[in-house]
């Protein structure tokens, strides 16, 4: 996957976890940048907004020896915390004034995630119902992703 980045590879699909999480789409995306990075196409980090009162935010590469991928969701009322590599999400909320909240982790599966979307597609196609991720929800990740390497270019120029 070298020759389409971090982005399209991994990326994309937290992407996609955010617009799912957020129930909207994404309208602005703020990459960040490192000068310490080896490869413009080894790590991202980046924000977006979706909508008001919510800060998504990844953070994905291919440095580390193991896969390392998170995905943040900050709104006033709660924060999500996703590893998709490790299998792991929580959730914080009910924040008090006193700075005290409550903590919960949520289920996940243990299937490998590749391999698992492609048999539910497969389901799908099978069986003619609709699958977890849509064709045009594809898309509009893949669109988001394909913006956040176009602004990432005009960045470096």
């Amino acid at each position: 996957m070298s020759n389409v980045g971090v982005v399209i590879d991994l990326a994309v699909h937290d992407i996609d976890l955010i617009r799912w999480f957020t129930e909207s789409d994404i309208v602005e995306v703020q990459p960040q940048l490192s000068a310490r990075s080896p490869s413009a196409r080894t790590s991202r980090c980046c924000s977006f907004a979706p909508r008001p009162a919510c800060l998504p935010h990844i953070n994905t590469n291919w440095l580390t020896p193991f896969k390392a991928r998170n995905v943040t969701v900050a709104t006033r009322g709660q924060i999500g915390d996703g590893r998709p590599s490790h299998r792991q999400v929580t959730e914080c909320f009910g924040f008090k004034p006193d700075g005290s909240y409550s903590m919960r982790h949520l289920p996940v599966g243990h299937d490998e995630p590749l391999r698992a979307e492609l048999i539910a597609f497969l389901d799908a196609v099978r069986s003619g119902g609709v699958p977890a991720v849509t064709g045009d929800e594809g898309v509009a990740s893949l669109e988001i992703a394909i913006k956040k390497k176009e602004i990432i270019k005009k960045i470096k120029k």
